[in-house]
């Protein structure tokens, strides 16, 4: 097995991450998920757009040849060494070692993975909400941070329960979104979804659902809404790098799975 680690591919035994990691002792960094398919890595302008933003919110500077490009180029070249066609990618980018809290060295460094890709459900057949820990808007909460925290500890409370997903809330108790997903409901042929202000991920297929339904003209309302908004919808999906998701159940209440503007959706990003 291989990997790609600042500028070089390597096999897994060759790399080792130091004790003074910035990234194992602090969550400081960043990181993307992204799909390889069909010869390519589906909306890799977006993901470099967001991881570059990202690492810019937390000062950290990648290298001078770290572009789209130099992206794309390396995860050909590790896909190849493995022999996929079709991959799960996983890019990391942390501060260098050094200090305590406060850095020494803002530059970066990164890592790039792959792994198998796997189907999103089309269906999750049981959600549920959670609220142990909400989620806090801030100048980096829109961003994929190596601080996962709260969605750890969602999953881990679907899963005790059974559910295939719960839906995290923010401070005020607004939906913000699902454990590895953004969230849109469909009420009176208007869709809705939290806005970043709800401390939900700047998701790279919510921002393609999003510039869809403005192409066309499907009215798409982006706001702060409690969690009787969802409760009053007749249609609840979630959207992340894996495709479109249903949501059948939340709690004691049951939404359709289809309805003529969803099956537009799926047809487009199916």
């Amino acid at each position: 097995m291989y990997l790609f680690f600042n500028n070089k591919l390597l096999a897994d035994k060759e790399f080792n991450i130091s004790a003074s990691n910035r990234s194992f002792n602090y969550g400081d960094g960043v990181f993307e998920t992204m799909a390889f398919k069909n010869g390519e890595v589906n909306y890799l302008n977006d993901h470099f757009e967001r991881l570059t933003a990202g690492a810019a919110a937390l000062s950290i500077s990648l290298p001078s040849y770290f572009d789209s490009v130099y992206l794309d180029k390396s995860i050909k070249l590790l896909l190849e060494g493995l022999s996929l066609s079709e991959a799960r990618i996983k890019l990391h980018v942390w501060r260098k070692p050094g200090g305590l809290f406060a850095p020494l060295d803002n530059s970066a460094d990164f890592l790039i993975t792959a792994g198998e890709l796997k189907q999103t459900k089309n269906i999750k057949k049981k959600v549920g909400f959670f609220d142990s820990v909400p989620k806090v808007f801030s100048a980096v909460s829109s961003y994929k941070t190596c601080n996962a925290l709260p969605y750890i500890l969602a999953a881990a409370e679907a899963q005790n329960q059974g559910l295939d997903d719960v839906i995290l809330l923010d401070v005020c108790d607004n939906i913000s979104e699902c454990t590895t997903s953004n969230i849109f409901w469909e009420k009176d042929t208007v869709i809705y979804t939290p806005s970043l202000q709800s401390a939900c991920i700047n998701g790279v297929m919510r921002k393609q659902l999003l510039s869809f339904f403005k192409q066309k003209g499907i009215t798409c309302e982006e706001g702060l809404y409690g969690r009787e908004w969802v409760e009053r919808a007749e249609l609840v999906f979630t959207s992340n790098i894996g495709g479109i998701s249903c949501i059948e159940h939340i709690e004691n209440r049951t939404y359709s799975t289809t309805s003529s503007l969803f099956e537009l959706i799926k047809t487009r990003f199916s």
